[in-house]
């Protein structure tokens, strides 16, 4: 809890000192928090149904948890 609210802080005390407004800081978390929900949300219904349609569901599993690692160390 702690690190999520200091980078809100910091973000916050950094777009103020650009001109943004609290409103539109407020919107722009919001909506980026919708997005990341729905992102996610994406990926683990396309995870469960890769891991429903394979008969080896270990092997699967395995594969789509690296590809999952992968994506997020990408990012």
């Amino acid at each position: 809890m702690v690190p999520v609210a200091g980078n809100i802080a910091v973000r916050l005390s950094y777009l103020r000192r650009r001109g943004l407004a609290y409103l539109d800081f407020a919107w722009a978390t919001a909506l980026s928090n919708v997005l990341a929900l729905m992102a996610s949300a994406t990926l683990a219904v396309v995870a469960t149904a890769v891991l429903c349609r394979r008969r080896d569901a270990a092997r699967a599993s395995a594969g789509l948890s690296a590809a999952v690692l992968a994506l997020s160390l990408g990012r």
